[in-house]
């Protein structure tokens, strides 16, 4: 898709020449949502295995918060809640510098720019309160 060369208005670009766009374009999320990102190697990683139960039991408050947590999972990608993102683990794990074999969350803004990043499961306790120190919460 040919953007003429105005990126900001190109909601299809997935160009590198313009640089990073928002992760919440990229996942075909609008602004008003708060898209957890969580990256593991296989459904069977530690961290991953860890990560996923403080979702779930803290899913209303995930909801509460506008927070749809997207994992990209080996060559895999699905939510919890919300809808299906529009982008593929291709894609997501070489834009956010996710290597195949690691871990890492990443937290972004409705800004679009990323408010966590981390290599270890994140308790929600810890996601909360940063959202809350938010000024768009």
């Amino acid at each position: 898709i040919d953007c003429g060369g105005n990126p900001a208005g190109c909601l299809n670009c997935h160009s590198s020449q313009h640089g990073p766009q928002p992760i919440s374009r990229h996942v075909g999320l609008q602004m008003k949502h708060r898209p957890p990102l969580v990256f593991a190697p296989s459904a069977e990683a530690q961290q991953l295995v860890r990560q996923k139960p403080i979702v779930i039991a803290n899913r209303s408050g995930f909801h509460e918060r506008a927070m749809v947590v997207i994992y990209v999972t080996g060559d895999s990608v699905s939510t919890t809640q919300g809808r299906q993102p529009g982008r593929t683990a291709k894609t997501l794990r070489p834009q956010y510098r996710v290597n195949n074999d690691q871990f890492r969350a990443i937290l972004v803004g409705k800004d679009g720019g990323a408010k966590l990043q981390a290599s270890k499961p994140v308790p929600a306790s810890r996601l909360f309160a940063l959202i809350g120190s938010m000024p768009m919460r």
